[in-house]
């Protein structure tokens, strides 16, 4: 009980550290690149409570109830920060603040890019289930994340936009882009984004 009673020092941090995230965005909601910064605090913040519950937590705290609870309260307060935010892109006109279309794929927003890039997560986990002879299960999982990401498949899968693949976002799955891939072992996502960065010094020198 001890363990569960010094794992609630993470909800108090928690709790602490939603009334800094009201204050900067009830400030500063005009400002869309601040609004992302914040964006991504979020992301560190759920990154590492997700690897705590996963991965830290279970091994603390052996009653299964106590452990549910914990986590419960834990991500309930990451809802709580998660609507402010909300609230506060809510506040924007859309002219101003639209995520899809103010990052555009050209990696001006390269953390974000780099969190929603997808291809190279999605070979690694069907590699992962093929080995572990849970492929069918695997595809299921992986068709699922694949409608999830329907509105960003540019920014997560991009290498059918940068270099012309006969690749159709809409109507073909995530098993053609791995063929596609194949047949263009080179056309990697990094070696277009390399090849930007040399136009853009090019362009810089002249």
């Amino acid at each position: 009980m001890q363990q569960y009673n010094e794992s609630y020092m993470y909800i108090k941090v928690l709790s602490s550290i939603k009334q800094p995230y009201d204050d900067l965005l009830e400030k500063l909601k005009t400002t869309h690149s601040t609004i992302m910064e914040l964006v991504l605090t979020f992301y560190e913040i759920v990154d590492v409570y997700t690897f705590y519950s996963i991965l830290v937590w279970p091994i603390d705290i052996q009653d299964k109830d106590s452990l549910k609870k914990l986590i419960s309260s834990v991500f309930s307060r990451i809802v709580d920060i998660q609507i402010q935010m909300v609230e506060s892109v809510r506040s924007l006109k859309v002219d101003k603040f639209n995520p899809l279309k103010t990052m555009p794929d050209s990696n001006n927003w390269p953390a974000i890019s780099a969190r929603i890039y997808s291809t190279e997560k999605l070979v690694r986990h069907l590699d992962q289930f093929k080995k572990s002879n849970m492929t069918e299960d695997g595809e299921l999982l992986l068709d699922l994340i694949w409608k999830i990401k329907k509105d960003v498949k540019k920014k997560a899968y991009p290498e059918p936009a940068e270099y012309g693949w006969d690749f159709d976002y809409q109507k073909d799955d995530w098993r053609k882009l791995l063929q596609l891939q194949k047949e263009h072992p080179d056309q990697t996502h990094d070696h277009y984004i390399n090849i930007e960065e040399e136009q853009i010094k090019a362009a810089l020198k002249q």
